[in-house]
């Protein structure tokens, strides 16, 4: 080590310390995805009769989520998947299938939460939360069958991200990527036909970053830049 920062000032050697300590290797990860629909919006004055047909937060491989009339209902329902990947390539967590109802429209609802849960082989189970935007379009005005609907997904906080795990000075993160449906990739919605139903894939990868600088580390350069700012002072005085 003494040869190594021969020549070096203290700043120089200390920036090569953490340089060469935040070098991220490729860790694989494996586990399955699992969700729960919970809370749900609806607009002003509209009277959904609104079922949890898989339960409340009950997290499930095969969960699903209905809403509108009495007999004829709308429904979201989520597949989760069993994943094995290395950072950074993206892998498919789960699907979202829709089917799209005819009913009143004062009978829609707006949103409704997503709740996904991603349990880990190796370091456990980690939850990130999404808002589920349902655009319930007119039944009429755009072809004989209606408006298609739009589904789109929203993060609830952190633009999809979602700290993993921090191996040496290296964290790991969860990065939600979007729907993969219709050949679209990574799109954060897609369209369902009035009547009709439709599936997206739901795609994520997990990417690395330096920890940061923690606040001894600085306290260390600051002190080496005065350390190394003296004795320059000191050479000059001398010569």
């Amino acid at each position: 080590m003494k040869q190594t920062f021969k020549g070096l000032g203290l700043l120089q050697a200390a920036l090569l310390i953490w340089a060469s300590s935040t070098q991220a290797s490729t860790v694989a990860f494996s586990g399955t995805g699992t969700a729960a629909f919970g809370d749900y919006v609806q607009p002003p004055l509209n009277t959904s009769n609104v079922f949890y047909s898989s339960g409340k937060n009950v997290f499930a491989d095969q969960t699903d989520f209905t809403w509108g009339g009495r007999s004829i209902k709308s429904k979201l329902a989520f597949d989760g998947l069993s994943f094995d990947t290395s950072s950074p390539a993206p892998f498919e967590l789960g699907s979202l299938r829709y089917d799209n109802a005819t009913f009143p429209t004062n009978l829609a609802i707006s949103s409704v939460r997503l709740d996904i849960k991603l349990s880990f082989t190796a370091i456990g189970e980690k939850t990130i939360s999404y808002d589920i935007g349902i655009n319930d379009t007119p039944n009429s005005g755009c072809n004989v069958n209606g408006c298609p609907d739009i589904i789109a997904i929203n993060p609830s906080s952190n633009d999809g991200k979602l700290l993993l795990t921090t191996i040496g000075n290296t964290q790991y993160i969860f990065e939600f990527l979007g729907f993969n449906a219709e050949g679209t990739q990574n799109s954060r919605n897609f369209e369902t036909a009035e009547g009709g139903n439709s599936t997206a894939q739901l795609y994520g990868r997990i990417t690395t970053s330096a920890v940061p600088v923690p606040a001894a580390v600085w306290s260390f350069l600051s002190g080496a830049m005065l350390l190394g700012g003296l004795t320059l002072r000191r050479q000059r005085q001398k010569g």
